[in-house]
């Protein structure tokens, strides 16, 4: 038992040794699902959401020097809230869909990092916010118009590097979440 756990970590080790960070010419998937932030904000019972889904493009476009690369690329999110009220005489059910397009840019902090295995970025997103809102109730309140919005979101992260081809991540700001986590695979 014991050597299969030594050839599992040396393995690992192995395959880890030789990862990455972003450069110049990384082309990188993103794939993650999001926490913190549904449409309803509410202080009733029966408030339900699924974590948001994120996947994301970028490719890195320019070397900043003493400073790390930038990226471009776009993401694609959706996220899903659900509202069932019933107090006697009056019950709801109140449905949102929320999905987000938009372009981003990344610069990566990687110099000042100095290991390869890590990334640390910062960025910014401007796209498009489309909010769809259902209800059905009991008394003919009627369903709220769908919502286009412009939306920018200012965001940071960091992503380790399991293997040369996949990563780990985690990510703050305001996008389809307030903090979404998941995975990278270089292309």
């Amino acid at each position: 038992m014991k050597k299969l756990f030594f050839a599992l970590c040396l393995s690992f080790f192995l395959q880890t040794i030789h990862a990455q960070a972003f450069q110049k010419d990384s082309k990188m998937i993103n794939a993650g699902l999001g926490f913190g932030w549904s449409y309803y904000h509410g202080s009733y019972d029966n408030v339900s959401s699924f974590p948001n889904i994120e996947v994301s493009y970028e490719q890195g476009i320019y070397e900043l020097e003493d400073v790390g690369p930038i990226s471009v690329g776009g993401i694609l999110g959706f996220s899903h809230s659900q509202r069932d009220f019933n107090s006697g005489a009056i019950s709801i059910n109140q449905k949102w869909n929320d999905i987000y397009a938009a372009a981003r840019g990344k610069l990566y902090l990687n110099e000042i990092l100095d290991n390869p295995k890590f990334d640390l970025y910062a960025g910014l997103s401007l796209g498009l916010r489309y909010i769809n809102y259902k209800v059905s109730d009991n008394y003919n309140d009627p369903d709220r118009p769908n919502d286009l919005n412009l939306m920018l979101n200012v965001f940071g992260g960091v992503r380790y590097f399991i293997t040369d081809q996949v990563a780990i991540y985690g990510e703050v700001g305001y996008g389809i979440a307030y903090l979404t986590i998941g995975a990278t695979f270089k292309l």
